[in-house]
């Protein structure tokens, strides 16, 4: 297991994912107007190992095969992403917008390492957010600028 970061550290970093999360939620929206139940909470990461896992939201529900390594760590969560991407696009079950392909980003819900969110993203988006990740990284994001993103 991860060993425990101290409260400050991990304060910090809760509030960062927050406002990031809050971001996502906010492009999605507005901006490819999927509304907020294409952020999908799946199974708890420790279960993630191997075998069929279900993606659902309020449309469409996506199968796909998963298999992580064995000696790998079950929160390792780069693994099942590349094996999600590899299984979603493999199977083009999720009609591509534009076809411009899907990424997917997944991280740990707030304060509970045992739930996560799954993000179905298309490039584009990603590049987008991960640019206004970096700029948080750098230095605190005024997130009243939402207008700022431009589609």
């Amino acid at each position: 297991m991860h060993s425990k970061k101290n409260e400050k550290t991990s304060n910090y970093i809760n509030n960062k994912i927050e406002l990031i999360n809050k971001y996502f939620r906010h492009v999605l929206d507005v901006y490819y107007n999927w509304p907020c139940d294409l952020l999908v909470r799946e199974k708890p990461a420790s279960e993630i190992k191997s075998g069929n896992v279900i993606f659902k939201n309020n449309h469409n529900q996506i199968e796909v095969s998963i298999a992580v390594n064995s000696n790998a760590d079950c929160y390792d969560l780069a693994t099942v992403i590349e094996l999600f991407l590899k299984n979603v696009q493999k199977t083009d079950l999720i009609n591509k917008p534009n076809d411009q392909g899907f990424e997917a980003i997944i991280y740990n819900s707030l304060n509970n390492e045992s739930e996560m969110e799954i993000i179905i993203l298309t490039y584009e988006m990603r590049d987008k957010i991960e640019s206004t990740i970096r700029k948080i990284n750098e230095k605190d994001v005024d997130f009243s600028t939402f207008n700022s993103v431009s589609k």
